[in-house]
């Protein structure tokens, strides 16, 4: 069985502390609250990684912002191999207004969660955790029970799950799902830079921290002719060192899905990215379409990414 993940809470006020903490906790969650942003900051830099930061905008001394920003310029300057660790940081604001919302974002926080706290805004934070989980943990006991089990053990051919783990995200009223082998993490579409030359369903780039990443309209891709919603996200994913956005409306949830439920694909798009679709399944009386996401890569539209 998989650890518990372990969420950093910052509130300055122990009402509001107590209560975070018991709907955590009810999630599985392992929590260490703190009641400023200077002990938070401390905290990080001094306790074994986090998975989340739930961060009061307000607080004394050095506010949710300041300390944000003082993390985000820790990450940058640490001396780990590889990419720069990143913690998903979640403001808890009371305010209702855009501007605010905006200040989150450009601190470097990853999503904004209105006060009061409930059991779905809980669920939707934790969202950033299964996203932006590491990539190189070993499969855990749930998933290795999954196997198919009329794989011979002594046999030279490889093991073949019997599940599929998918990303499903929203596009309009309908959903759909990439593998999350592919994926790397989930931002809001927010400063989104157009550039001039580029083709239609490539609205522009974002600079995410010191990597300029191309953003893909994946409903302009598709040939999906409805509007964009106020506030989009941005699906960052990744594949052989080439890391693109894709904007959808929503990220909607991760799960495993058995192979044997996963049916031809029937729905009808433009005949030129049908090849995109790898099948159908239903989801809670949904229908989920599975799009093949190296075919995407590779198609001819995508074309600017290549190197």
């Amino acid at each position: 069985m998989g650890h518990k993940p372990k969420v950093l809470l910052v509130d300055d006020n122990p009402v509001n502390l107590k209560v975070a903490k018991m709907l955590l906790e009810k999630k599985g969650v392992q929590v260490d609250s703190v009641m400023d942003g200077e002990t938070a900051i401390t905290s990080i830099q001094n306790t074994p990684p986090y998975q989340m930061v739930l961060m009061d905008v307000q607080l004394p001394g050095i506010d949710g912002l300041e300390a944000t920003k003082q993390i985000r310029q820790w990450e940058m300057s640490s001396p780990q191999g590889g990419d720069p660790p990143h913690i998903p940081i979640i403001a808890l604001t009371a305010a209702d207004q855009e501007g605010e919302q905006q200040a989150c974002l450009k601190a470097g926080m990853d999503d904004v969660i209105l006060k009061p706290l409930r059991p779905d805004k809980i669920e939707k934070a934790l969202q950033f955790i299964r996203v932006n989980h590491n990539r190189n943990e070993k499969l855990s006991a749930n998933i290795l029970k999954k196997l198919d089990t009329n794989d011979n053990s002594t046999s030279s051919t490889p093991v073949k799950l019997s599940i599929r783990n998918l990303v499903t995200f929203s596009l309009g009223n309908e959903k759909y799902a990439f593998d999350m082998d592919f994926m790397k993490k989930i931002r809001w579409a927010e400063g989104i830079t157009q550039v001039p030359g580029l083709p239609p369903h490539i609205p522009g780039i974002i600079n995410l921290r010191g990597e300029i990443i191309s953003v893909v309209d994946l409903k302009a891709l598709l040939g999906i002719q409805l509007e964009t919603p106020s506030k989009p996200t941005i699906m960052v994913t990744s594949m052989k060192g080439v890391d693109v956005g894709f904007l959808v409306d929503s990220v909607d949830e991760i799960i495993d899905l058995p192979l044997k439920s996963i049916d031809p694909p029937m729905i009808t798009f433009e005949k030129e990215y049908s090849e995109f679709i790898d099948g159908e399944a239903r989801l809670d009386e949904r229908l989920v379409v599975i799009l093949n996401y190296p075919k995407i890569m590779a198609s001819e539209k995508m074309n600017i990414h290549k190197k």
